[in-house]
């Protein structure tokens, strides 16, 4: 289509100069003006072709641009993909971590309910250790104390769970086969009551024991039996101790075993001796406790 619009001019001249309807300097003129409008079509189609490469070029630009687009979208959409999931990741993490909260704090409640359980179980332990500690104390207190009795074998201390036992012959105390204490015997148990006082007890037991031969004749006529011999002599002990050493009576008591537990054959002399004692049985005051022997020697 190009050739043929070229050479539209060229065939216009000739057609009138065939008809001879045109001069020579017409002629020339028509001819400029063909060869102007010539070089016009072909600036046309320079400017048109150019126009056409820019418009390919901005279509591929536009085709790249949509293909961008197209790309960003994509990403756009795998985004909105990723972050819906990081979402769900987190509510689920999120839920997770109440989850191990509650049942972090559900171990927390059973912590201090089995704490509020054992406390009263660790104090008593307290307690008991401090009673155990102080035992030890008074006993090595009364080994001090009794120490010439210990040796001459007329006295013995030794420990039983949370008491202090101290262990006297009862000719060391007693004047006769009666239950009446002698001034050594006082002696004896004011040393025993000092000694409780500087550690502290919360109750003393006297015990009362005799060998297997029952009273006397002249005795037997106040005490029928062993029970009663032996228990009337630990209730002298502890009249002596509550009266003259200020013990409280309410912490203090008295009993008899008669000829049970012996410590050596009553078939011998010398193991009715050994039989024949009077035990005192101390526990120690711990922190909290009210302490028997408080007050003051008269």
């Amino acid at each position: 289509m190009k050739k043929y619009l070229s050479c539209i001019p060229a065939l216009f001249l000739l057609a009138l100069i065939s008809s001879g309807c045109v001069s020579t300097g017409e002629h020339e003129r028509v001819l400029t003006e063909a060869r102007e409008t010539g070089e016009a079509l072909s600036e046309c189609r320079a400017g048109l072709e150019e126009s056409t490469g820019r418009a390919d070029k901005l279509m591929e630009a536009n085709a790249r641009l949509t293909e961008t687009v197209d790309e960003i979208k994509a990403r756009r959409e795998s985004l909105g993909e990723l972050v819906a999931e990081c979402e769900f990741a987190v509510r689920e993490r999120d839920d997770d971590y109440r989850e191990q909260t509650e049942a972090l704090r559900e171990l927390q409640r059973e912590l201090d309910a089995r704490q509020q359980m054992l406390k009263p179980l660790l104090e008593q332990q307290k307690v008991q250790q401090d009673i155990l500690r102080a035992v030890e104390t008074l006993a090595s207190d009364l080994r001090v104390v009794f120490s010439e009795q210990i040796e001459d074998g007329q006295a013995s201390v030794s420990t039983s769970g949370t008491h202090a036992l101290l262990t006297i012959n009862n000719k060391l105390l007693y004047s006769g086969a009666g239950t009446k204490l002698t001034k050594n015997g006082e002696k004896l148990l004011r040393r025993a009551a000092d000694s409780f006082r500087r550690i502290g007890i919360s109750s003393l037991t006297l015990e009362g024991y005799t060998d297997d031969l029952l009273p006397g004749k002249e005795l037997g006529r106040v005490y029928p039996s062993n029970w009663d011999l032996s228990a009337s002599r630990a209730a002298s002990v502890a009249y002596y101790l509550t009266s003259e050493e200020g013990f409280d009576p309410e912490m203090v008591v008295a009993a008899g075993h008669s000829d049970n537990s012996p410590l050596a054959d009553n078939s011998t002399l010398e193991g009715r001796v050994l039989n024949r004692r009077l035990v005192l049985s101390a526990t120690p005051a711990v922190e909290g406790e009210d302490s028997a022997g408080d007050a003051p020697a008269d």
